[in-house]
């Protein structure tokens, strides 16, 4: 019977794109009213929203311009509406200006957040298959609800469906976008348990935007743009990017919203960059990359920026260290234990050991805590690099001219009395990491383990680790 419906839904599905409203009747063209064929439509689209035995991952957008949402819901034939969500919602303290306001936004996705929300639901055929909540929904209608300026967070929970009776009968996908604000929804088969689903969404994402990369190339076609993530599901994508003191600063840039997936991620609507297209970027077999269905676009992200920057220090792994490398290696470790440090650290990252007047040295930092007057303390021993990063996935390291964090290093020689002792051994290792590296991770997207091959003749390879 279910499978008549169904049927009955594709016929329909041409029928509602010819509807003005359920007053126009042909009776020369079909054998129902417009309003019955609308009912037949509606009834079967409820048989495909109660069928999923498992309920449905909504991607949603509540419009143009935001981030996308993975929210969790099933449909009863009784009429009600199960849904959850990883996301709360904030209360901004308003400006003082309009201190009788109150301003609401939606947090990042955070699994401790987890909850579920119910409402009824209905189908509304007036002008083609409308889904709505038909009573208050605290995850879906809290996009709605209008606050002091009249729009609220610009979201709807009516939704005007868009698929086709194919799409929904062979991929199993509802597509719809909501009635005011025009946002996208794409509902696909929840599977599995409701709260791992969306961790696991939570932990695709957190791998691909919230650890260590934080800028990428966009590569589409034989072009080559820049991108990074701005607030929370925001890429911006531009031919120049460049970071100042008040955030992105770019020309030509475009503000693209998307939403992660399981695989990856999926905008809104079409990116089309140098006449290449896609909606939906998946990890590559490798996981170097997103890349889109038919390989044209890919955004690669750019390991050689994160370890030429990274704040937090990358140890050297002493297993990779071979030859005169690890001779000097061993003389600085053994200079800092003789010298009274203790949890001897030596790798590449920022000179971050205590607070400093000016921005911290990246480059080589040997660090450790030893005990002066009583208290113990923690030192970082600095010397930088000049890196060049013009070619993607390779780093040529130079020595600065100068070398040192100044201001942290008096410190440390009026504290310690030891840096002078240190500071030919960690010349002499600084020196010998001189050259250019090809470089390769464990993990593009959230590196634990970076790879330095020596580019040139008599180089020395190594490995930093987290």
């Amino acid at each position: 019977m279910q499978r008549n419906r169904l049927y009955i839904l594709a016929a329909a599905t041409l029928a509602a794109a010819t509807l003005g409203s359920c007053q126009f009747e042909d009776d020369d063209n079909f054998s129902e009213s417009a309003a019955q064929r609308i009912d037949s439509y509606n009834a079967a689209l409820k048989s495909v929203l109660t069928s999923a035995d498992g309920g449905w991952c909504i991607q949603y957008f509540p419009n143009s311009t935001s981030r996308g949402y993975n929210i969790m819901a099933s449909f009863s034939e009784s009429g009600v509406c199960r849904t959850a969500c990883i996301f709360g919602q904030n209360n901004v303290a308003p400006a003082a200006s309009n201190a009788s306001a109150t301003v609401f936004t939606m947090s990042n996705d955070d699994p401790s957040l987890y909850r579920e929300a119910e409402s009824l639901y209905g189908l509304d055929g007036s002008n083609g298959s409308v889904l709505a909540m038909t009573s208050y929904n605290e995850i879906l209608s809290a996009f709605s609800a209008p606050q002091l300026d009249g729009v609220g967070l610009a979201g709807d929970d009516r939704f005007v469906l868009l698929s086709s009776a194919d799409e929904i009968l062979t991929a199993g996908i509802v597509r719809m976008k909501g009635s005011r604000y025009g946002g996208m929804v794409r509902m696909v088969r929840s599977s599995g348990s409701w709260k791992d689903e969306l961790t696991a969404i939570y932990d695709n994402g957190q791998r691909l935007f919230g650890g260590a990369i934080a800028s990428f190339r966009l590569e589409a076609g034989d072009s080559t743009m820049f991108a990074v993530q701005g607030q929370a599901g925001i890429l911006h994508i531009g031919s120049q990017l460049t970071a100042d003191g008040s955030g992105i600063a770019s020309a030509d840039i475009d503000r693209v919203p998307f939403i992660v997936t399981p695989n990856g991620i999926r905008f809104q609507t079409e990116l089309d960059k140098n006449g290449v297209s896609a909606i939906e970027l998946n990890i590559s077999a490798d996981g170097s990359a997103l890349v889109s269905t038919d390989g044209q676009m890919r955004l690669v992200p750019m390991l050689e920026d994160y370890v030429a920057t990274h704040d937090e220090i990358l140890t050297f792994d002493v297993e990779s260290l071979t030859g005169d490398l690890l001779v000097a290696y061993n003389a600085l470790t053994d200079a800092m234990t003789d010298n009274g440090f203790a949890g001897v650290k030596v790798g590449l990252g920022c000179s971050t050991g205590a607070a400093t007047e000016g921005s911290p040295v990246w480059g080589l930092v040997a660090s450790g805590t030893k005990r002066i007057n009583r208290v113990t303390r923690t030192f970082s021993f600095a010397i930088g690099f000049d890196v060049d990063s013009s070619v993607a996935g390779e780093n040529s390291l130079t020595l600065e001219a100068e070398q040192r964090d100044a201001n942290y290093l008096e410190q440390v020689a009026a504290a310690s009395g030891t840096y002078n002792s240190l500071a030919a051994p960690l010349t002499s290792f600084a020196s010998m990491l001189e050259g250019s590296y090809a470089i390769s991770a464990d993990d593009n997207f959230a590196p634990t383990v970076v790879s330095y091959a020596a580019k040139q003749a008599g180089g020395h390879s190594f490995r930093i680790v987290k």
